[in-house]
């Protein structure tokens, strides 16, 4: 078959992009795979930072936020493949597999009182609610304090309304663009007219505005933009090549004109979630988020753990060992290097001697200034940080580290923003199979990689997680028993078990 591996990160070299790549590894060697980017991609960086060998794989590289010409390149294909985190692309191919590392995007989550009345009342809404659709010109979900969106120069929405009455719909707009960037001139059309012209400055916070719409019917207001746009590349020397417009958040209110009053929680647009009729099969990649899958898109999906690159054990050495991708809790999935290294200040001033913690991790551009206060607070102790660690740097740590911390998803209201866990943790058993000794949050996809108290710890707060590797460092028969443990654990997510649970998948959409 002709095959279509996409993802948009392909430049950020994280997890996903490992499990994107050895997706494409694997199914190489019986079919004809193409990488599928929107900006040249460097194979050599991807063996050497991710060690994965794509020799045999080509590249295609297609433009971004176009849907049409998305599907068109698509379309071309056999099986598409989409491996992109939070991606609502339509699969235009024949077939069409959906990697789900989460369910981004999602209904809003509710809990108390109001997930009562949703059980108890589904599917009343108030008459008086619109609704919103994304329309052509944006670019996928990402997550901050919101999910949002950004747009292309000229994007649109289709708004429906209530039949035989004024409706007012309110778009909130985030100042996320930088400084450096200046104001965004935007120009807003209903059905063909200029009704709103608005400037957003950069800064902090969000701009709403509100569009008063007569009564609807079964047409759509069909909502227009034509914006200025900015290079993060160009102007912050970034990896992204993009031209970003206006930052949308994606979930939208809107009541009758009169007397508006509008609530963060009163939610009328909700995702369009049709582009997944458009796969044959979904893959989650854990039961964490399988189980998610079935709860916030009401589908059925198969596990496909990720590939997990099988180190070696070296003599150990007195150190702590954390790998993931810097960036803080406003530019995506933080992975809580900050709080991590205030937690081993506490070790030290506790009297902690001899060991040193290591951070190791990729880091865009944009993300310097958290990488910076990650420095800044390990100032003064035995702290080595790695920004953009080869992969030889990588697998040297990941030989000598005694322990190994992860707190992605630490302080994290887990029933609402169950994204902000870790879905799987590939590092975590990158390290394990080292035989690091794991001491982990015990949230997501955490809960599957160990046993506590077995392989390794779990931790829930930052004081249990000093607590509980002061008396792992201070106990070298259970950091002996861990260790040997952990690297038992470890060696069971090898690629061969990957390999063919995907063989089979493949073997099974493609036989429908």
């Amino acid at each position: 078959m002709k095959v279509a591996v996409y993802n948009r990160y392909w430049r950020t070299l994280g997890g996903g992009e490992k499990y994107s790549g050895f997706v494409a590894h694997c199914l190489a060697d019986d079919h004809d795979v193409d990488l599928l980017t929107h900006e040249p991609l460097d194979r050599l960086l991807l063996k050497e930072r991710l060690d994965l060998d794509l020799s045999g794989v080509g590249v295609r590289i297609i433009p971004e936020g176009d849907d049409v010409a998305f599907g068109y390149e698509t379309s071309r294909y056999d099986l598409l493949i989409n491996a992109t985190y939070g991606s609502d692309a339509m699969c235009r191919s024949t077939h069409g597999l959906y990697i789900c590392y989460f369910p981004i995007p999602h209904p809003p989550i509710r809990t108390g009182v109001a997930a009562l009345a949703e059980r108890l009342l589904p599917g009343k809404r108030s008459p008086s609610h619109a609704h919103m659709e994304w329309g052509d010109g944006w670019f996928g979900h990402e997550r901050a304090k919101h999910v949002y969106r950004w747009s292309t120069e000229q994007p649109n929405l289709r708004i429906w309304t209530p039949k035989g009455a004024e409706t007012a719909i309110q778009l909130v707009f985030l100042r996320l663009m930088p400084r450096q960037a200046g104001p965004t001139e935007l120009d807003i059309s209903i059905d063909g007219r200029v009704v709103r012209t608005v400037t957003i400055a950069p800064g902090h916070g969000e701009l709403r505005v509100t569009l008063p719409l007569r009564g609807g019917g079964p047409h759509p207001a069909l909502i227009q933009f034509n914006c200025s746009t900015f290079s993060p590349g160009e102007i912050l020397g970034s990896d992204d090549p993009r031209r970003l417009g206006v930052a949308l958040v994606a979930d939208q209110s809107g009541r009758p004109a009169n007397g508006l009053t509008y609530s963060r929680r009163s939610y009328t647009s909700t995702p369009q979630m049709h582009f997944l009729d458009s796969y044959d099969e979904i893959a989650a990649i854990s039961q964490y988020t399988k189980d998610w899958v079935t709860r916030l898109w009401e589908k059925p999906s198969q596990i496909l753990t990720p590939p997990v690159t099988l180190q070696t054990r070296a003599d150990k050495e007195p150190i702590i060992l954390s790998v993931g991708r810097f960036f803080d809790h406003a530019g995506g999935h933080c992975k809580k290097q900050a709080e991590m290294v205030t937690a081993f200040r506490a070790l030290v001033d506790r009297g902690l001697q001899g060991w040193t913690y290591h951070l190791a991790g990729g880091c865009e551009r944009e993300h310097a200034a958290y990488l910076e206060r990650v420095g800044t607070l390990a100032e003064g102790l035995p702290v080595q940080i790695h920004p953009n660690a080869s992969g030889a740097t990588l697998k040297d740590l990941y030989s000598r580290a005694s322990i190994f911390w992860h707190a992605t998803g630490l302080e994290e209201d887990e029933k609402l923003f169950p994204e902000r866990a870790e879905h799987f943790g590939i590092t975590t058993i990158e390290a394990m199979s080292a035989g690091a000794v794991p001491i982990v949050i015990g949230k997501g996809g955490q809960l599957e990689t160990l046993v506590d108290r077995v392989h390794g710890r779990h931790f829930t707060k930052l004081s249990e997680l000093i607590e509980i590797t002061w008396e792992v460092i201070h106990d070298e028969g259970v950091l002996r028993r861990y260790s040997l443990a952990a690297e038992e654990r470890g060696q069971t997510f090898g690629p061969d078990a990957f390999r063919k649970t995907l063989n089979a998948m493949v073997e099974g959409i493609s036989s429908r």
